[in-house]
């Protein structure tokens, strides 16, 4: 659970900077007057990267009692035909853990709602032994999420993953995560930070 509450603590600014409900002009934006100098209506750098954080239980359907967990990941925007590289690190209250990067593909299903795939090899580590045990430190990392495009590139939704080493240990339990994600574009980040 701590794990957790330091993840919703670490999302709370760029939060509080997002408009969940699209991109609606607020009445005091309407008020601003625009600035003469046409300098001022340069193009924003295109973005970068996502920064994604999530948490959740892991082993939402193995025997044992599910655990919490949280996770901050990085997208790249950059994409090969669609597939976006990403890199994630997982914190488990148990002590276990799991880093690594793959790839991830995105569905635009209306104007808000998106489903995005993702999958990539990962090094799982069982912490001092409290974490599960997942037969082989080499683990592949496959999940399914729904998210809610909000302004300015953020992102609400949930997702399902599982966490399996393909049959290449000497066991192959897997087990499956269940999560809710923010994602926010890293200049939102970078600028809510800025000096």
């Amino acid at each position: 659970m701590k794990t957790v509450l330091l993840l919703l603590a670490l999302a709370a600014p760029a939060l509080a900077q997002s408009d969940w409900g699209g991109s609606a002009v607020t009445p005091a934006e309407a008020l601003v007057p625009l600035p003469k100098n046409d300098s001022a209506f340069r193009a924003a750098p295109a973005p970068v990267a996502d920064l994604l954080w999530q948490g959740g239980v892991v082993g939402v359907f193995d025997e044992e009692a599910p655990d919490n967990f949280a996770s901050l990941e990085a997208r790249l925007h950059r994409a090969w035909h669609g597939l976006h590289p990403w890199t994630g690190l997982t914190l488990v209250d148990s002590g276990a853990w799991f880093a690594g990067a793959g790839v991830v593909y995105e569905f635009e299903l209306s104007q808000h709602l998106r489903l995005t795939l993702g999958s990539g090899p990962f090094y799982y580590s069982q912490g001092h032994g409290d974490g599960p045990d997942l037969g082989l430190s080499l683990e592949f990392y496959s999940f399914a999420e729904v998210g809610w495009a909000g302004r300015h590139g953020t992102r609400l939704g949930a997702r399902l993953g599982h966490l399996s080493n393909a049959g290449l240990g000497r066991q192959n339990p897997g087990t499956e995560t269940l999560s809710l994600f923010m994602s926010v574009p890293l200049q939102l980040v970078a600028g809510r930070f800025s000096l």
